[in-house]
């Protein structure tokens, strides 16, 4: 696997140092995983498809219930007749999917209502949130309905809006996930003035490697300041190395002839969307993350790394926090 060589020849060039209190993860048995997620109800936001497509399936196999969330109905149908073949024990185990335009507040808010709604109706919470959904830059059309940059609206904005909104129907130990870029060196990250101008929408140019390490660290720093605001909660961030998903040929990112080339080598030298899939589940299901209230994950090597240091800065916490807040109160 191709992807291997950087990480596994110059890691601390590529990554951030090793995380010394959380540790590394010891893979288990299927069996092991069974025992440690069975009965556990799951909840992945970008579900029907690629990366988190891949989480929802290895937790069904390991006996969770599993409730998937997509842009499309279809692909939540056949996600469900995924889980349901593969379930561990079929008796036990529920699978549900629903279909959700997250680019907007409106449809995150509208999501989480039905989400409270049908967890009323059966009393049961979430032990596990995985936040998978996200975008690359639309060179097109880059900004959506809410005039929030599609970047920041699904990266950043929605795995907020939804997590405050499931807060009564989470479980008071709820594992909380979000799969983006944690613990990498590159992209570079920016620097803080143009970090916020660039979530804000102040900046409208920039190149790709700027919004997505910009995203990539304010979620970081979002789940920071989650991790202290619900300190019996676990928040996990994680970066999934390059997997082979429709990511590229379905974004605008780069120029339509480009796409088929891009997504061909993709598929040559990355994870399939299954073995990360399992990659995570081994992550969820191991006892590095009891050790601290937030970690941060490098998916190929399973090891527990530190992310950018801005995330740590309480400062900058504290903005992003108050960013995503207010642009919640004012487009809900």
């Amino acid at each position: 696997m191709l992807q291997c060589f950087p990480s596994l020849l110059f890691p601390s060039c590529t990554f951030f140092p090793l995380d010394g209190e959380v540790g590394t993860v010891d893979c288990v048995s299927d069996g092991t995983l069974a025992q440690r997620l069975r009965s556990k109800r799951a909840l992945v936001v970008g579900g029907t498809s690629g990366i988190g497509g891949g989480i929802a399936l290895a937790l069904a196999q390991s006996g969770s219930s599993v409730t998937v969330v997509g842009s499309s109905a279809a692909k939540g149908r056949t996600m469900i007749e995924r889980m349901s073949a593969s379930a561990a024990f079929p008796s036990e185990q529920q699978f549900r999917a629903h279909a959700a335009d997250l680019l907007t507040v409106k449809g995150s808010v509208g999501l989480a209502e039905k989400l409270r709604r049908e967890a009323a109706e059966q009393s049961a919470h979430f032990d596990v949130v995985a936040f998978t959904v996200g975008v690359w830059p639309d060179k097109e059309e880059p900004k959506t309905s809410d005039g929030v940059d599609k970047v920041v609206a699904l990266d950043v904005l929605a795995r907020f809006v939804i997590f405050q909104e499931l807060l009564p129907i989470l479980k008071p130990n709820a594992k909380v996930l979000s799969v983006l870029g944690s613990t990498q060196r590159t992209p570079p990250v920016p620097c803080l003035e143009t970090v916020k101008k660039l979530l804000t929408g102040e900046e409208e140019s920039y190149l790709t490697p700027q919004m997505l390490a910009s995203a990539g660290v304010a979620a970081d720093a979002w789940l920071q300041a989650a991790a202290v605001r619900h300190p019996e909660m676990t928040f996990v961030g994680t970066f999934p190395g390059i997997v082979a998903t429709t990511l590229v040929s379905t974004s605008k990112t780069f120029p339509s002839c480009l796409r088929p080339v891009l997504a061909a080598g993709q598929k040559l030298v990355g994870l399939t969307p299954e073995d990360c899939g399992k990659r995570h589940a081994q992550i969820l299901a191991s006892r590095s993350i009891d050790k601290a209230s937030s970690a941060y994950f490098n998916v190929l090597r399973l090891e527990a790394r530190l992310t950018h240091p801005l995330a740590y800065d309480k400062e900058f916490q504290e903005w992003v926090w108050l960013f995503l807040q207010t642009t919640l109160n004012k487009l809900h």
